[in-house]
């Protein structure tokens, strides 16, 4: 038989007895530190997801920050560690995620090259067939150059006599002209007003005459007449001007003296340009004094009228291009 009734509890066991352990009244809460580091590596391996380290070391962490969590009463940042783990868990999965898509979509082998290459040509292959029923494509048709438009002919004035800026000189009684440098053949148109003898000669550089007495005339003149054609002597280098009254002298290419055409009108000295082909031409002259005209192109110029006074008569003219000069004291014709 018991000494104690059965409805008591047991005394308690010899010795001292001690209450539990309790976190003393005012202390601060147990921190688990390990469940804080794992949380905040959680969150930057989430945002880094190609750095492996904190997503690794945030896991082991949250594993180590769990099991202390569960030694402590109440657990102290159980919360903490499961959601480092979690995002810990999720920043690794996403960064080994990115890097496969890098390396997979950057290296592409020489297999799947070769793939490529023989779908590439297999598709080519069978291109004929899909187009057979389709009409063939007529060639581009080749561009057409456009033709360059040969060059205008040459002058044959400005070949055979050169040309120059035309010269005016105006004076009153004898004087000396200087001629173009250069120029071997002009033609000059004189203009004089006065009653005695208007003459001009062409001299060489030794003051010597050429042999081209252009004008010889009493009174007032207006005409035009060319030196160079038959000269004699040296080149020419000036005009020698006899004059008692005012005069004006100027000196012009050949190529621009006006074009002779049957049938013309002229009256007096003139200096024309032909071109057309060999013909015959009927001459008139209604003056007192020497008509002469001459044909030059040839090594020796034909001269073709040479009469005193009044004259009608066909002479035959050679082609052109030639220069012909015209002296008369009155109204002349060609046709």
């Amino acid at each position: 038989m018991s000494e104690y009734p059965p409805t008591q509890p047991y005394p308690p066991a010899p010795g001292p007895q001690f209450p539990p352990a309790q976190q003393p009244y005012g202390a601060p809460p147990v921190k688990n530190s390990l469940a804080t580091a794992s949380l905040v590596l959680g969150i930057v391996s989430l945002f880094a997801s190609l750095l492996f380290v904190p997503a690794v070391v945030g896991v082991v962490l949250g594993i180590v920050g769990l099991q202390r969590a569960g030694r402590t009463t109440p657990p102290v940042g159980k919360g903490k560690a499961i959601t480092g783990i979690v995002l810990s868990g999720v920043g690794l999965l996403v960064g080994i995620g990115l890097v496969n898509a890098i390396a997979g979509g950057g290296d592409a082998g020489p297999d799947d090259a070769a793939t490529s290459i023989t779908q590439d040509a297999d598709a080519g292959e069978e291109q004929p067939a899909d187009d057979a029923g389709a009409p063939a494509e007529e060639p581009a048709a080749e561009p057409v150059e456009e033709e360059t438009p040969p060059p205008p002919p040459a002058d044959p004035f400005v070949e055979a006599y050169g040309t120059f800026e035309p010269v005016t000189t105006s004076g009153a009684g004898k004087s000396v002209v200087t001629l173009p440098a250069g120029v071997t053949a002009a033609m000059v148109t004189a203009q004089h007003t006065g009653q005695s003898n208007f003459a001009l000669n062409v001299l060489d550089a030794a003051n010597q005459p050429t042999g081209d007495l252009l004008v010889n005339t009493i009174g007032n003149y207006s005409g035009t007449t060319a030196y160079g054609m038959h000269a004699l002597g040296g080149d020419p280098v000036s005009l020698q001007v006899e004059a008692d009254g005012k005069w004006t002298i100027t000196i012009a290419p050949l190529a621009t003296a006006p074009e002779l055409a049957a049938p013309y009108q002229g009256a007096g000295d003139g200096v024309f340009r032909y071109l057309g082909g060999a013909a015959q031409w009927t001459f008139t002259h209604a003056g007192s004094s020497n008509f002469a005209v001459f044909q030059h192109g040839g090594i020796i110029p034909g001269l073709l009228v040479n009469e005193i006074g009044q004259f009608q008569g066909t002479v035959p003219v050679s082609a052109g291009p030639s220069i012909v000069t015209v002296t008369a004291d009155g109204a002349w014709t060609v046709s």
